[in-house]
């Protein structure tokens, strides 16, 4: 017989045995999923509930044998800021609240109703084809006014709302895809309203397909800790040092890389997720601030601000939930700056004035952020008890009265005021030498660093301590 070919052999022996090596990968990577999946519906499981596989198994089984002109409905629950209470309270308190809630949908329902626990604080009904849509609309209601109830937590009683949706198949939705996303379009037009409140899905609602994404990767994002402050100094050019850090959001998201707020805030603002990055940046801040000073005692004079929006400011509890914040980690507020933009707005909100001041009383300094050069601005700095005034930089004509004057103005009201004037914007030298020029003094801009993250905080502060590689 003809020997074979050793050179053919090899290679056949090398084939099958990479594709040995990559049946078993993608068996194990199978594997892996499926046990991962286990996991985490096991972590979501309550008793009484069925998961989020079986709930979806059952609608698909529906879909598929009804026949034609058949109805049903979905209800979607999602918790309002429920993230806050698992935080205060801890996340084997807020599973028994979730178990409490169950119940107390169990209780509303019909039995024949499948609950599952979707997703965290989220909660997916299915009512067949026995109800009609002016029934279902019966029973998405008595879930928002048991909501409203109040709910027991350790000995205490907190107020814990929902955002309801409701679509009707096959009226909103054809598939159970589809139907999610009708519902997912309807619990954002519910969070854009404050929430506590039910929306049955309409062609009417706005379906911006990026806005809705977002909505829902941003509640995500917040539970998988996607958010990050990156920091930007503001240099005191006559201490040569580091005056404070303003504190800057960005989103570190998994498939489009870091974004700016921009992207996503206008959200945020909607749907009131504003109010956790307040209360989340603070903590971070103050994290900040006693890591920076364990390192080197020589950096505790070191401020660091957090930006504030109007609306985060209308809200009654701001100035109590940062002093309980301030409390727990026994933050300095006296180094902590709290910046305020669109401050014109301000005049006519009684609520953003109180606030104002009640933070001011816990010790924060108050900055009006984004000043710009205006005669008529400098009159509305005597309605509001600020600290500080961050002063846009834009370029002066020297042969401009006007300009001058403003600045001479500022400088004479600040210095009999008392009041600390910081220039943001600052590009270039050519901007710094300008400024020196008018007599200030605490600069912010590309010029000395873009935003930084808070490893490089540490080498860029030693680098001033030092003297080093800045550009003065």
């Amino acid at each position: 017989m003809p020997e074979g070919n050793p050179g053919l052999d090899i290679v056949l022996t090398v084939v099958i045995l990479i594709l040995l090596a990559l049946g078993t990968y993608f068996l194990a990577k199978k594997v892996t999923k499926e046990i991962k999946i286990a996991r985490d519906e096991k972590s979501l499981h309550i008793e009484g509930l069925i998961s989020k596989s079986d709930i979806n198994s059952v609608i698909n089984a529906y879909i598929s044998r009804v026949s034609k002109g058949t109805n049903f409905s979905l209800i979607y629950i999602d918790l309002d800021k429920f993230e806050d209470l698992s935080e205060a309270f801890g996340t084997r308190e807020a599973h028994k609240i979730l178990e409490s809630i169950a119940k107390r949908l169990k209780k509303i329902l019909p039995v024949s109703t499948k609950i599952a626990r979707y997703h965290g604080d989220e909660f997916l009904i299915f009512l067949n084809n026995q109800y009609n849509q002016k029934q279902v609309a019966e029973y998405a209601y008595k879930i928002l006014y048991e909501l409203r109830n109040k709910t027991k937590v350790q000995s205490a009683e907190i107020d814990l709302t929902g955002s309801i949706a409701v679509a009707h198949f096959p009226l909103h939705g054809n598939s159970l895809k589809r139907l999610l996303e009708s519902l997912k379009i309807a619990i954002y037009q519910a969070k854009k309203l404050g929430g506590n409140t039910l929306k049955i899905y309409s062609d009417e609602f706005n379906q911006d397909s990026e806005t809705i994404e977002y909505f829902y990767q941003i509640k995500y994002a917040i539970e998988k800790r996607e958010f990050q402050l990156y920091y930007q100094p503001m240099i005191d050019y006559k201490a040569h040092t580091v005056y404070a850090y303003e504190a800057l959001l960005r989103w570190n998201h998994p498939t489009l890389g870091v974004l700016s707020p921009q992207k996503f805030i206008n959200i945020m603002e909607q749907t009131g997720d504003i109010h956790w990055v307040g209360k989340w940046g603070l903590e971070c801040i103050i994290r900040a601030q006693h890591e920076l000073e364990t390192i080197n005692s020589e950096y505790k004079h070191i401020k660091f601000s957090i930006n504030l929006s109007p609306k985060q400011l209308l809200s009654d509890t701001i100035s109590v939930e940062f002093a309980k914040i301030i409390r727990k980690l026994k933050g300095k507020p006296e180094n902590i700056i709290l910046e305020i933009n669109e401050f014109a707005l301000f005049e006519k909100q009684e609520q953003i004035f109180d606030n104002l001041v009640k933070l001011s009383k816990i010790g924060f300094s108050i900055a009006v952020d984004g000043f710009s050069i205006d005669l008529a601005t400098i009159g509305r700095l005597e309605k509001i008890n600020v600290d500080i005034i961050k002063l846009r930089y834009q370029k002066i004509d020297e042969a401009d009265s006007v300009e001058k004057r403003f600045m001479e103005m500022l400088l004479k009201y600040a210095i009999e005021n008392q009041k600390i004037i910081i220039c943001e914007g600052v590009e270039s030298k050519q901007d710094l030498e300008q400024m020196l020029v008018h007599g200030l003094n605490i600069f912010q801009g590309y010029y000395f660093t873009p935003p930084i993250t808070f490893i490089e905080i540490q080498d860029y502060t030693e680098r001033f301590l030092e003297n080093k590689n800045i550009p003065m």
